[in-house]
């Protein structure tokens, strides 16, 4: 709670109680269970905190819901407290008479009310302590209720912070990784420190922890990224669960377990941190830290950078769909702009050679493959001829398929194969040199008027996934390459019938020529 309200509620207390009771000296106490400290608010001094001793009084008062009065039993207050083996606080001259009320709310000690009197032991005579008593319990209830409304607007605060992002996350659906980060900075900063705060992103693929929003000490700093890691990121990334540190004790207990690493050189005094999770997989982790104050961050805080890291992880998953189709369409749209430019190209000759080679050329443009073959097929002799095409990675052992391999298979039955994962296929893809190895491809067939005159390899060195508009993409191509082989072909057919043709009217002309000449040798002889 504000240290403002506090000092108000005890500075009107104090009024109430120098006017009930012969009061030298008056304070609060105020307790912090969970950080075992006591913050000590007199009206007329500034507040401060320190440890917790339950051997000092009045920290004694603490442990008991019983108001303490002293001296009593006919025992001066040294003696009482020599008894009690207790030490007065603060050090210097003891008073005459100490009267200590708990304040106590719902069987919770929230601290003390203390009234000192240094002229007389028995100042507060029979009625004081019933006094102070009814005094603390009306003021820890003042000082309850302020705690709870401002409790209560902090969370309002922190719902309006994760209902503001939520709405502009969903309006964004085009926002950029930028975008989104600089969103969950804004709204995390009004209600949480966040002069050291980071986001970092996780790639599976790679074991590899990026860091594309950094900020220590208020200043953007770039930071490299890093894989292996041991710390606190990784740790939530590989567990999938939040991390959230107290105090510089903590933090140093953590670094002390088996397995975790320190990047930052010192262990920070408070840190939080919560993995962004989309389904099962950890996208990343959002985290703040302070270096040197404990107690920075609460379960509030924690539920506050869960639900923002959950609303995060959509979006960014969001982000990378529609990056991803924007991708695709921008890919489609090129591959058919290709695809037309290539019937123009493929009809635009007839050479069997040059239609050979274009196709094996284009496809492995406009597939982005690392290598593609091409094998004509003459289906009438159920054989591969007209040689080996290849385009891409050349680097590769290939021999004409046999007839009765996987690939005549495929001439035969003229139904495309894809395979996103070859590593398990060894006698359907072409074998490379060692260190290599083909680990996508498909292999389809070229089909011109019901009839196969090739079949074509598209190859990938890498993972692959054969989407459904690639797979029609690489189809089209195929048609425009069957009718173009298939002309190319019919036209080599032609050329050589027609030299054939030609062969076969020189040789008539030339016989018609020599029986001519044959039914005029009589005539000469005679």
């Amino acid at each position: 709670m504000d240290t403002q309200q506090v000092e108000k509620i005890i500075k009107s207390i104090a009024g109430k109680v120098q006017q009930l009771l012969p009061v030298d000296h008056f304070y609060a106490l105020l307790y912090d269970a969970d950080r075992a400290t006591v913050q000590i608010v007199e009206p007329a001094a500034s507040s401060y905190t320190r440890a917790l001793d339950p051997q000092l009084l009045p920290d004694a008062l603490l442990h008991s819901d019983k108001t303490k009065l002293y001296p009593h039993n006919d025992m001066t207050l040294s003696e009482q407290l020599e008894r009690e083996e207790l030490s007065y606080w603060p050090d210097g001259e003891l008073p005459l008479a100490w009267l200590g009320a708990p304040m106590v709310v719902e069987d919770r000690i929230i601290g003390a009310l203390v009234v000192e009197n240094r002229r007389k032991p028995s100042a507060f005579g029979q009625t004081g302590p019933t006094m102070l008593t009814t005094i603390a319990r009306q003021t820890a209830v003042a000082i309850e209720n302020a705690r709870l409304y401002a409790r209560l607007d902090r969370k309002i605060a922190m719902q309006r912070a994760i209902h503001t992002v939520g709405q502009k996350l969903s309006e964004a659906v085009k926002a950029g990784e930028p975008e989104i980060f600089r969103l969950i900075d804004e709204q995390a900063s009004k209600v949480m420190d966040t002069n050291n705060m980071y986001i970092a992103l996780y790639d599976s693929t790679t074991d590899v922890v990026s860091f594309p929003f950094m900020r220590i000490n208020g200043q953007s700093r770039e930071v490299a990224p890093r894989s292996g890691g041991r710390g606190r990121t990784e740790w939530i990334i590989q567990h999938k669960q939040p991390i959230l540190i107290k105090t510089k004790n903590e933090s140093v207990q953590w670094y002390l377990e088996p397995g975790h690493g320190e990047y930052i050189g010192n262990p920070l005094a408070s840190w939080i941190g919560v993995p962004m999770m989309y389904e099962d997989q950890a996208l990343g982790v959002i985290a703040a830290y302070h270096e040197t104050d404990d107690y920075v961050y609460d379960k509030d805080n924690l539920d506050l950078l869960q639900t923002m890291a959950a609303e995060t992880s959509v979006a960014l998953e969001n982000a990378r769909l529609y990056h991803k189709l924007e991708q695709r369409v921008q890919e489609r749209t090129q591959q058919l702009t290709a695809l037309q430019d290539i019937g123009v190209k493929l009809a635009s000759t007839t050479d069997l050679a040059e239609v050979l080679d274009a196709i094996v050329q284009h496809a492995n443009e406009i597939m982005a493959a690392d290598f593609c073959v091409l094998f004509p097929y003459n289906r009438e002799k159920r054989a591969f001829e007209d040689g080996i095409w290849v385009r891409g990675e050349t680097d590769v052992e290939l021999a004409v398929p046999n007839s009765n391999g996987f690939t005549a298979s495929i001439a035969e039955k003229q139904k495309p194969y894809f395979a996103e994962d070859a590593r398990n296929e060894p006698g359907k893809k072409p074998g490379l040199p060692k260190g290599k190895e083909v680990h996508a491809f498909a292999c389809l067939p070229l089909v011109a008027r019901q009839n196969t005159v090739g079949v074509l390899y598209v190859n990938y060195l890498a993972a692959h996934e054969f989407l459904e508009e690639e797979q029609e993409i690489i189809q089209l191509l195929c048609n425009q390459a069957a009718v173009a082989l298939e002309n190319a072909r019919l036209v080599a057919d032609l050329a050589e019938t027609a030299s054939l043709l030609e062969r076969t009217t020189i040789a008539a002309d030339f016989l018609h020529r020599i029986n001519n000449l044959t039914g005029t040798i009589p005539i000469w002889v005679n």
